[in-house]
């Protein structure tokens, strides 16, 4: 899977993103969240994809918080 440049390239309108960790308890529970109720999410570990320093900001920004999971419905 290749680098998005932006967070336009992954938030897709009527789509559910989680950016996540892949240590990170609140992450499972949240993407198990989304499971149980039959939703397809998609899901990137920032860890494992070594997302740049900018890319991460945009997230931070975006959501509003630095913590994890970021969790985005697209409209």
């Amino acid at each position: 899977m290749s680098i998005p440049a932006s967070a336009k390239e992954i938030l897709k309108p009527g789509v559910i993103t989680i950016i996540s960790k892949t240590q990170c308890p609140f992450c499972d529970k949240a993407k198990g969240f989304f499971k149980s109720l039959g939703v397809k999410v998609n899901s990137y570990e920032v860890d494992m994809l070594e997302f740049p320093d900018t890319l991460i900001n945009e997230f931070h920004d975006l959501a509003k918080i630095k913590t994890y999971p970021k969790s985005f419905i697209g409209e």
